[in-house]
């Protein structure tokens, strides 16, 4: 390095760090040591910090004028700047004109389809790979569509990861409107494996083509085996080999890779199969989509940060220690907190160039806001006795099974489920695998089972002997969801398929025509959307679903009321079930109704995601609307 008496940064040759050489000073010193990520190499006499332009960023404010940059920094730092400057103000524009688009006569039912902020997102989205946080409604499946052409990606092949549900329903659907390539789109598996074989034909012959598959078709299997560990005492899997389940999904440049829902992939942890296969993919752009991307808790942003820019996003620590509270508790444990105070404006500042974030009410502003309603119910006096037997001791007697909670998880659990109902148990016997159901680990009895070889496995299903289901009855008459009526009609949710098969039937008796939503549903997704859909005589009134399945990427806005009989203690996923109604496809009003049993875990649950629905809006909103209004 050039040798200087004051604060020379330059950037190294790999331009993945930044050398600082400065003159010993007890301040500078510890001002530099605070940099996260930065280093002292002996060797040279200098420091070293990540190459990253928050970093760069930081050190103009800690040493001002006094810091002098190299050449080769300074290049970088104009570029990375205008970069991120330019992006930054495409993702908050209102609008913004189209490039491309404009001169294909091949689309103009799609140019011409979009909404204003859909040309702003399809313009920044062909620049640059990023999430899509657009709220749910607010035609984020468009956006991609919109982003192939205007980045001019059309002539190669695209790849869709969706949940199952939304294959067909939402993304065929949607595709077959504009797209005049092939759309290889099934919700059963066996169509799709015929789809992956059908797309590498096509990809060996050069034509474009759209593949719309499951996240689950697209990751690594592992092979283990099973090790005594003298550790553990027991015997324990090892990974001992990594291969591709589909390898020629791994073997195609696809113009586009899409992520749908991303935030129920996994992401978070990049060690997972499934994130290490996406970041497999070889593609010239990455999506992720994603109306709740934090899924409660920042940190979860990493993971996605990362696989689109690995050169600004290389330690999720460092990123943490940046942005995030983090301390070390007295067993050493390292817990991470929200943003740290003060820097919610610069958080959303660094996230802009990665990110577009839209809410319904700001494209829609003639789309009437959510109405929400805490429906506080009385359990019956059954219900009432075994939740109270359970919460007391942790156990309870159903029948002839007995049932207990081996950690606070199983207990919190199984209280969401006696909240809602009364419950009955099955059990039957499983074999025991920590033995695999021979009776002995290493010639010792097993402990698990007992030297049995089995364990009895136990289920809960909730009974019509349920404090919640008279509320829901009156809320639906209230609201004119009457049997024998085809125009006004609702959705009903619940975490738990055994809850909505047990309403589902319920209903179904009261003289209702209802439909589910299932993983692992029979019925085609579409059909069931397309009838409730239509106001014809002896078309579904009623959707009942789980959050799972029918939470994700559909579209139900024919319903006026939204009914969540138990939440999550993430609050994203029955935000995610609302807005299959709220969608900027329809403007109407749309009643939420959340069903909680007084004096239960369900009053703590709301706490909770009362405080975790602060901060989403605190980080992806609020600060994002400040942002936009200084720019103007």
């Amino acid at each position: 390095m050039t040798e200087f008496r004051g604060i020379y940064a330059e950037l190294d040759k790999s331009e993945r760090r930044i050398l600082i050489e400065m003159p010993y000073s007890a301040g500078d010193t510890r001002a530099i040591k605070a940099v996260p990520g930065s280093s002292w190499r002996k060797k040279s006499a200098v420091w070293s910090v990540p190459a990253e332009l928050e970093t760069g960023r930081l050190l103009r404010r800690l040493y001002g004028s006094r810091l002098v940059v190299g050449p080769r920094m300074l290049a970088w730092g104009k570029l990375e700047a205008t970069r991120s400057r330019n992006l930054s103000k495409i993702s908050t524009a209102d609008d913004y004109p189209l490039e491309q688009m404009r001169t294909l006569d091949l689309l103009p039912k799609l140019a011409e389809s979009l909404w204003p902020h859909q040309r702003a997102d399809a313009v920044f989205m062909s620049k640059t790979s990023c999430i899509n946080a657009n709220e749910q409604g607010t035609g984020k499946t468009r956006d991609v569509l919109a982003a192939v052409y205007e980045g001019e990606r059309e002539h190669m092949p695209q790849l869709i990861l969706s949940p199952t549900k939304a294959i067909e329903a939402t993304w065929a659907a949607e595709l077959e409107q504009f797209i005049t390539v092939p759309v290889l789109a099934h919700e059963e598996l066996k169509d799709r494996v015929k789809d992956v074989v059908e797309a590498w034909r096509l990809y060996e012959a050069g034509e474009p083509f759209w593949l719309v598959i499951n996240k689950d078709m697209v990751r690594f299997e592992a092979e283990y085996e099973m090790r005594y560990s003298e550790a553990k005492g027991k015997k324990v899997r090892i990974e001992t080999n990594v291969y591709d389940k589909y390898p020629e999904l791994f073997e195609i440049l696809w113009g586009t890779v899409t992520v749908d829902e991303f935030h129920k992939v996994g992401l978070s942890n990049l060690k997972t199969l499934g994130a290490r296969a996406i970041a497999s993919l070889e593609h010239e752009r990455l999506y992720f989509m994603s109306g709740t991307p934090m899924g409660g808790k920042e940190t979860n942003l990493f993971g996605p940060l990362r696989l689109l820019d690995s050169k600004n996003f290389t330690n999720k620590s460092r990123w943490e220690n940046t942005w995030l509270d983090t301390e070390v508790d007295w067993a050493g444990f390292r817990r991470v907190g929200g943003i740290k105070k003060g820097k919610e404006q610069d958080f959303y500042r660094h996230l802009a160039p990665y990110m577009v974030r839209r809410l319904k009410l700001e494209v829609f502003p003639d789309l009437p806001p959510k109405e929400y309603e805490d429906v506080w119910c009385k359990m019956t006096p059954r219900q009432r006795i075994q939740y109270e037997s359970f919460a007391r001791d942790a156990e309870v007697k159903i029948e002839e099974h007995h049932l207990n909670a081996t950690n606070a998880l199983a207990e919190y659990a199984r209280l969401r489920f006696f909240a809602t109902a009364l419950c009955r148990v099955e059990g039957k016997d499983v074999p025991c695998k920590e033995c695999e159901g021979t009776g002995e680990v290493r010639g010792y009895e097993c402990y698990e089972c007992i030297g049995t070889g089995t364990i009895e496995k136990l289920k809960l299903f909730p009974t019509e002997d349920s404090g919640k289901l008279p509320y829901l009855m009156a809320k639906l008459e209230e609201f004119g969801v009457e049997p024998g009526q085809h125009e006004l009609k609702a959705l009903i949710g619940s975490q738990h398929r055994e809850t909505v098969n047990m309403v589902s039937r319920c209903l179904e008796e009261k003289g209702y025509i209802v439909k589910t939503i299932l993983g692992g549903s029979k019925e085609p997704t579409r059909d069931i959307v397309s009838s409730f859909q239509s106001t014809k005589k002896g078309t579904p009134q009623l959707v009942v679903a789980t959050y799972g399945a029918g939470g994700v990427s559909l579209t139900l806005d024919r319903a006026d009321s939204v009914h969540l009989l138990d939440e999550t203690y993430i609050p994203d996923e029955p935000e995610q079930f609302e807005d299959r109604a709220h969608r900027g496809s329809r403007i109407h009003r749309v009643r939420c109704c959340y069903y909680r049993s007084r004096n239960t875990v369900d009053e703590d649950i709301k706490e909770l995601n009362d405080e975790k629905g602060f901060r989403n809006w605190n980080i992806l909103d609020l600060r994002r609307k400040m942002m936009k209004r200084e720019e103007q």
